[in-house]
């Protein structure tokens, strides 16, 4: 199509840079490979004209800074209720020691967790274990995708507020806040924290979460007395591989794959003492979590175990390469004025299958509360009526879609289809975080925005 295209990134890796690069030029009609090695901090060109990709061109950054690397080997006791007892060397005694400094001194700290699930009990163990701070506005947030978005975008703007990019310096230190928070933190969001605590992720997405520690110059004033030390930010990592006999955790699922959390819960053990140089170790920590002879690097049976779980990873990338060729458009240089042939199917080829992300399982539903006498609202206190709507009750009107869409949020689709299609009310069914009465849950499963008709949902 002769269109440019602009890729920024981080911790990308090598190999991906590479891929991505060569994809550009085979469309442009270069099939040899181009051999590239990217750099960080750098840029490079690939020309869709010539296919020549000059060497990569490295840039300086104006803040060296040292990431200083805590790993603590922790129990994983999250399915434990916040008012249990707190068990010596499990999660919820590491999360009270590392932000204790946080409620008594000030400041503001972001605990990135790997579920929504486990977020919202991470919540409620950090309001429990301090509640003077949680009771003050703003002391403790929560922040994930599964709040309806208009929820989400006011909470988004609150904490852009309060950890965002200072307007003007001298600042004072802030007052004491934290953010419990998943990956939905790790991009597009200008948060700057003096601590950053999250649990084990792949190595590249540790480093992103990383950068949001101590992001901004906020002068000699404007950080707490205990990370006074503007350009040696710090990283807690909660590692549940750490403690000896124990696996990834029965909660994570697939989030992560196995074999990339083993490879990085190793580096980390050997950037705890020097910590890591950033911008310039990025590279090579990230393209050395994916190396084949990081194997080679242990003995007996864990040995054997990485070469499984990487054997079980690769297996899976080849499925994934094999079913996204099989579900892939043709080339625009294929069309040549047949327009159809973006739109033909091949056998066996469903909807569930043309997913923006492979393995993406999920749907927008839109939440109904029945107030009392029996009418329904976008919202519990019933301030925002429900839109009427048109015919059969289809949404028509911009304005309605729009409305609707807000309050709208992302559900797996798979409990919502076994659920039968019959519109249930539960007597307490869950919000993103608390329970509300009647509410009732319903959505539409790629057909367009009704109030009819739907599907609820038991979570």
């Amino acid at each position: 199509m002769g269109a440019p295209v602009v890729l920024l990134s981080a911790t990308l890796t090598g190999r991906s840079a590479g891929s991505l690069v060569d994809a550009y030029r085979r469309g442009a009609g270069f099939r040899e490979p181009s051999g590239v090695v990217p750099r960080y901090p750098g840029w490079l060109f690939a020309s869709g004209v010539s296919g020549d990709v000059p060497a990569v061109r490295g840039t300086s950054s104006n803040r060296v800074r040292t990431l200083k690397v805590s790993r603590r080997p922790v129990v994983w006791d999250t399915a434990e209720p916040a008012g249990a007892p707190v068990e010596a060397g499990g999660r919820r005694a590491a999360l009270r020691e590392v932000l204790a400094p946080v409620a008594a001194k000030g400041g503001t700290a972001l605990v990135c967790c790997t579920t929504v699930a486990e977020a919202q009990q991470t919540f409620r163990d950090v309001c429990a274990a301090f509640p003077e701070l949680a009771a003050c506005p703003g002391g403790v947030r929560l922040l994930h995708s599964r709040y309806p978005g208009d929820v989400r975008a006011a909470i988004t703007a609150q904490c852009e507020a309060a950890y965002g990019k200072p307007d003007k310096e001298p600042v004072p230190v802030r007052p004491g806040s934290i953010l419990v928070a998943t990956q939905v933190v790790e991009q597009s969001l200008d948060f700057d924290f003096d601590l950053v605590v999250s649990d084990l992720a792949p190595l590249a997405q540790l480093l992103q979460r990383a950068g949001r520690g101590r992001r901004h110059e906020r002068g000699p004033l404007g950080r707490p007395q205990w990370a006074a030390v503007e350009d040696e930010r710090e990283l807690v990592v909660l590692d549940p591989l750490g403690v000896s006999g124990d696996d990834v955790p029965r909660s994570w699922g697939a989030v992560y794959d196995a074999g990339l959390l083993v490879r990085t819960s190793q580096i980390l053990q050997r950037c705890t003492s020097g910590g890591i140089a950033v911008p310039d170790d990025g590279q090579r920590l990230v393209d050395e979590v994916y190396e084949e002879s990081f194997v080679d690097q242990l003995e007996g049976s864990a040995a054997e175990e990485l070469a499984r779980l990487d054997e079980e990873r690769l297996a899976g990338e080849a499925a994934e390469r094999h079913l996204a060729a099989w579900t892939s458009i043709c080339a625009p240089a294929d069309v040549k004025g047949d327009l159809s042939k973006l739109s033909a199917r091949d056998a066996g080829v469903s909807e569930e299958l043309l997913t923006t992300r492979l393995g993406a399982d999920t749907g927008r539903v839109l939440c109904l509360y029945e107030q009392a006498g029996g009418t329904l609202s976008l919202d519990p206190e019933g301030k925002v009526p429900v839109p009427a709507g048109g015919r059969h009750g289809v949404l028509s009107a911009r304005a309605e879609v729009s409305r609707a869409s807000a309050s709208t949020s992302p559900r797996r689709l798979r409990p919502l289809r076994a659920s039968g299609g019959e519109p249930k009310i539960r007597p307490k069914a869950q919000t993103a975080l608390e329970s509300t009465p009647r509410e009732r849950r319903r959505t539409q499963c790629g057909q367009p925005l009704s109030l009819a008709n739907g599907l609820s949902q038991e979570e």
